[in-house]
């Protein structure tokens, strides 16, 4: 059994509380737990953002593990470790050079170079997360969309496919990329065409588009980007989905 800490984070914002830390930890040692590591220490940053690493207690983890008392770190997610890919890759180095790696809980990042692909992946998505909610873009609001119901819930949507269909009298075929067994390699699925598409209705075409992808989601779910904030712009006088933090 080797010597592991946990590392948990929450960001600024008024709906963040320690129970954001507390489900981290919870997940955190129960990875441990099915992993043989036994927890040596916990480091606690609350109310700090991921873009930097001024972090009190992520600092003094780093600083730690130059005493070899504690050979892992087990984050949640990758995003906990930080959101900035350039000071992901710093801390990492650090690190490694202690002998410390960083496992994520939540994430299976398999060994070998598919690993390394998914891991560059994760702390791209990371930081691309958080850019994305700064600039406040994560969806194109109302403009060329329409509310169009997407697991039930209304969504903005886009309603180019259907009008691009429709003055080009092009046919829309679906198609959708999953990842092999074990990440090696990855699977390109292409649908047969829509029938009668689009149709005199665009939203009613939109909906059929939501509904093949929310079919495809219930298939891999593993595999949507969640990080996408579908839920953004909402109709008036429905209340807000997400928090605004990184």
């Amino acid at each position: 059994m080797t010597n592991a800490v946990i590392y948990a984070r929450y960001s600024p914002g008024p709906n963040q509380t320690d129970q954001s830390i507390e489900g981290q930890i919870h997940e955190c040692t129960r990875f441990c737990e099915d992993n043989d590591l036994r927890i040596v220490g916990t480091y606690i940053d609350r109310k700090q953002t991921g873009r930097n690493d001024n972090r009190a207690d992520f600092q003094k983890m780093l600083r730690d593990s130059s005493r070899h008392g504690f050979s892992t770190v087990v984050v949640w997610k990758i995003d906990r470790f930080g959101r900035n890919r350039e000071e992901i890759a710093k801390n990492k180095a650090v690190l490694r050079m202690n002998g410390v790696r960083v496992l994520s809980a939540k994430e299976h990042i398999p060994d070998g170079p598919e690993g390394i692909i998914l891991e560059s992946v994760l702390e791209g998505l990371a930081e691309y997360y958080s850019a994305n909610l700064s600039q406040n873009i994560m969806d194109f609001g109302l403009k060329d969309a329409a509310f169009v119901p997407f697991f039930g819930e209304p969504a903005a949507t886009l309603l180019a496919p259907a009008r691009l269909s429709a003055v080009t009298h092009a046919k829309v075929i679906p198609m959708i990329t999953t990842f092999l067994p074990d990440y090696k390699g990855w699977k390109v699925t292409i649908y047969p065409p829509f029938e009668d598409f689009p149709g005199k209705d665009m939203i009613e075409a939109t909906r059929r588009v939501n509904e093949f992808i929310e079919q495809r989601i219930i298939e891999t779910p593993a595999e949507y980007l969640w990080t996408h904030r579908r839920f953004k712009t909402r109709p008036e006088g429905r209340p807000m989905i997400y928090e605004d933090n990184d």
